[in-house]
This record gives structure tokens, sequence and C-alpha cells, in this order.
């Protein structure tokens, strides 16, 4: 049965703070009747906040907010679009530097970089684009919440090198209504200045979550080349194709456990920000019950998980892992997918 699907259009010309409160107003509205819960409803106020301010503050001539409400089917409840466009087009030789702003996650009064790494944290989806007319325009949306429980539970322990308040590890987790992608990365070395590889990785990861595998990993190289680098290991799963994608660069070990059998995915020698190779992202089925668990060189790559084990939830594999194989030596990382 095809799904149905029904839009809906409403435009607010911003000019003034009350202006923004009209589009507060309504996005209150349709969200509750959208069926958002109520987390995700105050979310959606504080972004429609952020860019109607931002247009007031920012864009003399003003500008508009535009919300396009998408009721789906079976497979997706709907979601709510919201584009902010600003009709002062000097704002537009200000791109490049609020793309730079997003990147760094950096904010100056004297751009729009004020609050937007918050609205992207808040949102599913977050593009920044020129339009032909000069103008700058953000668009955002976020899905209508599942009702069914999630197919698959996270779980991860970080810690740093015995000794050090900070560590050069990082780990992430973001996941949609049909996919999630999760990932570690192993600054060189570790101390402060693997953990600002780590934290900047981490932003890159956030800002180009949408796309392949393989471009996020590019984007992560060109991000780094001015870093000590780093080792790199994502995955994503695609609940609908019942699909893991991995790629992995430097030492980070990722297995997948099947009916207790383990397979140790491809791993690529190379740093990410100063030399790797050309690579292919793997593919491999998924299945309720499959276990994905990477670990950074902090952990023993002869570790070893009983049935018993990987049979419990994630946050009892990662314990037992962390527990029993974990090196003081070094910033330690172990993350659980199943």
């Amino acid at each position: 049965m095809a799904e149905v699907k029904k839009t809906s259009t409403q435009t607010f010309i911003i000019s003034h703070e009350f202006d923004v409160l009209r589009a507060r107003k309504y996005g209150a509205e349709i969200s509750e009747k959208m069926g958002f819960r109520e987390i995700s409803q105050a979310e959606i106020d504080i972004v429609i906040s952020e860019l109607g301010t931002n247009i007031v503050k920012h864009s003399r001539a003003g500008g508009i907010l535009v919300f396009r409400s998408i009721t789906m089917g079976p497979i997706e409840n709907g979601r709510l679009e919201i584009a902010a466009q600003n009709n002062d087009k000097t704002l537009g030789k200000g791109f490049e530097q609020v793309k730079e702003n997003l990147e760094k996650n950096q904010s100056t009064t004297a751009t729009l970089g004020i609050g937007l790494s918050g609205i992207r944290r808040m949102t599913d989806s977050f593009d920044l684009r020129l339009t032909q007319e000069n103008k700058l325009e953000f668009i955002v949306s976020k899905l209508v919440d599942a009702d069914l429980q999630s197919p698959v539970k996270v779980s991860v322990i970080s810690r740093p090198i015995l000794g050090e308040r900070v560590s050069g590890d990082t780990y992430y987790s973001r996941q949609s209504r049909n996919e999630i992608l999760f990932g570690v990365v192993d600054g060189l070395g570790h101390g402060p200045e693997a953990h600002k590889v780590a934290e900047l990785s981490e932003r890159i990861i956030d800002i180009h979550y949408l796309k392949p595998l393989g471009l996020i990993i590019e984007q992560l190289h060109r991000h780094l080349r001015q870093t000590r680098g780093a080792a790199v290991s994502l995955a994503s799963i695609d609940f609908l194709q019942n699909q893991l994608s991995h790629i992995s660069l430097g030492n980070i070990e990722t297995r997948l456990y099947k009916r207790g059998k383990c397979e140790k995915l491809m791993t690529y020698n190379g740093t990410v920000g100063a030399l790797i190779p050309r690579f292919k992202v793997m593919t491999y089925p998924f299945a309720k019950g499959d276990c994905v668990i990477m670990t950074s060189d902090g952990i023993s790559d002869k570790y070893e998980v009983d049935s018993k084990t990987l049979l419990s939830v994630p946050q009892k594999v990662t314990h037992v892992i962390m527990s029993e194989f974990g090196r003081n030596h070094d910033d330690a990382t172990v993350l659980v997918v199943k």
C-alpha cells in the first residue's frame, strides 16, 4: 500500500521580535498537532526562536520563516521543515564565514553563527545554502518521534590514560527513524592535544552525519590536516535494508558478532588528517540480535566476550570489556551496538 503524503506550508514575514512570537505560536500549535512529544516541541520552539531572532538582529531587510509540515504513512509518521531566509543580500558575503563557524563550533556577534550549532543538535537535518539572489538560507527538519522502540541499543565507556584529565578518544552515536550512525575516534597520542583532535572530529561528524560514510571520512581528513591526525572507525545500520556499513582507518578494531560467531571487520592502515589509502566502505547483513563492538587501542586486541555476556544488555558488554581488557597506559574506549 502506497504512503499517504500530505503537505501544508505557512510563511511568516520576520522584521520584529513580535513576528518571531507569532511564528513560535504557530510552531507550538503545528508541532502538537503533528504528534511531537513534549521535549521535541520544546526543541522546536528553541529552534524557531533562534532562527527568527537571528533574522531580526542581523538582517536589516528582514526575512521570512517558512514552515512545511509533512505527514506520511506507516514508515515515517511525519516531519516538520523550517526554512529561514534573510533578505539582506550583504549577508551572503559572510556565507563562508558562517560555514567555518559551524564547522569549528564557533560563534561571534558579528555573524549568524550564534546558536546554530545548538540548532543542528536539536534537529534531524540541517542545511545552509546561498540562494541565487545571494541570500543566506537555513533549512532544518525534525522527524515526529517514533512510537516504536529503537531496534538497537547503544552503550559506551570511554576514559583517559591514567593520570590525564582529558581523553584523546571520543565516540559518536546519532539515530534517526530508519538508521543509526556510530563510531569511535582516537586522536594520535594522548593528553590535551589529542583531546582537541577528538573534539574537532566529533563536531565534523555531527555536521556531515547525513552524508555517506566515505564522504564523512573525506571531510574528517580535510579538517584534520592541521592536527596530529586520528584513527577513525565509522559504521551505520540501515534498519529497513538490514544492512551494516563500515569503514575503519587506523588502529580501531570493529567486530561483528552473529549468533555467537565473531567476524573482525576490515581496517585500513593510515591516519585520517595525514595519510590515508584509497578505501572502500564495506557492507554486511545485520539481523536482530547481532552485536557490533568497536574498541580503541586502549583495549587489548585479544579481548574475549563469552556467549552469555553477548546475550546480556549492551551496558554489561561494555563493562566486562573495559574492566577486564582495558589498558591503563592509553586512552580507552569501547562502544557496543546490539
